[in-house]
């Protein structure tokens, strides 16, 4: 099995981060360095991506039994921000001995629109993946501009972003189409709906890829989840609201432990 690239910061009780699509486990560094003052933080490379070698296939089930193996010898807290927040979720189902708690990120675990849940327009992902299939790289800048579409201070955080990802490789391009068809084909609501560890989910109301409806589905649904509302974020609230998030996954897992 191919070895996944890890950097840890700190000491004590673990906590894993699992990035979403296009990205790389350095994007969390600063946050992770925040949270490192109380935690054994570990930022993970997903399979394809930055310094990690892909594999075949690249699901979540193939993912997950990666993650579990080869990252934490203990049950830890598993943060999982967009497709790593699904990413994490298939952990939990397929291997709950190694997930203490759950933290997931601008996730939805059903990642396209239909009548009965919000999401992403079908039409939208059709759109994107056919775009990402002529030219990858333009497209993950194109995502990029989009998950700070209407932040203040976008251009910034933007351009912080940029400058992260070009540290490390380019994402394979086989594993990143593996992981639009994920989020074009995943749904995982039944495991969302049924999680046995502590978790809390983190959205933002001004996130243009999972939309705040989300929060008002698991509602009406009498889903027994707990969420909270990140005041003007968008889809990079570990980014844009960092002091925030950072507070908000502390205070739970001072809950929860």
């Amino acid at each position: 099995m191919s070895q996944l690239y890890v950097e840890s910061y700190g000491a004590g009780p673990p906590v894993i981060l699992v990035h979403g699509w296009g990205m790389h486990g350095g994007v969390w560094r600063q946050f992770a360095q925040q949270l490192s003052a109380n935690y054994n933080v570990f930022c993970v490379d997903l399979p394809g991506h930055g310094n990690s070698e892909p594999i075949t296939p690249f699901t979540l089930s193939t993912v997950a039994q990666q993650l579990a193996q080869q990252i934490s010898d203990e049950p830890a807290c598993w943060v999982g921000w967009s497709l790593g927040a699904n990413v994490v979720l298939a952990l939990a189902a397929e291997f709950p001995t190694q997930v203490s708690s759950l933290v997931l990120i601008a996730g939805n675990p059903c990642f396209t629109q239909s009548m009965a849940w919000p999401g992403m327009a079908v039409l939208d992902l059709e759109h994107f993946i056919d775009n990402a299939e002529r030219d990858v790289k333009r497209t993950i800048a194109r995502f990029m501009a989009l998950q700070v579409r209407g932040i203040p201070g976008f251009r910034s955080v933007l351009s912080d972003l940029k400058r992260q990802l070009q540290v490390r490789p380019h994402s394979d391009q086989r594993t990143l189409m593996a992981g639009l068809e994920i989020l074009r084909s995943v749904d995982q609501r039944a495991v969302f709906a049924q999680l046995s560890m502590p978790h809390l989910l983190l959205l933002g109301d001004k996130d243009p890829v999972v939309p705040i409806a989300l929060a008002q589905a698991i509602d009406e649904g009498a889903l027994e989840i707990n969420y909270s509302v990140i005041g003007g974020a968008g889809h990079l609230p570990f980014l844009t609201h960092e002091d925030q998030i950072v507070v908000q996954i502390k205070k739970f897992l001072k809950k929860v432990s």
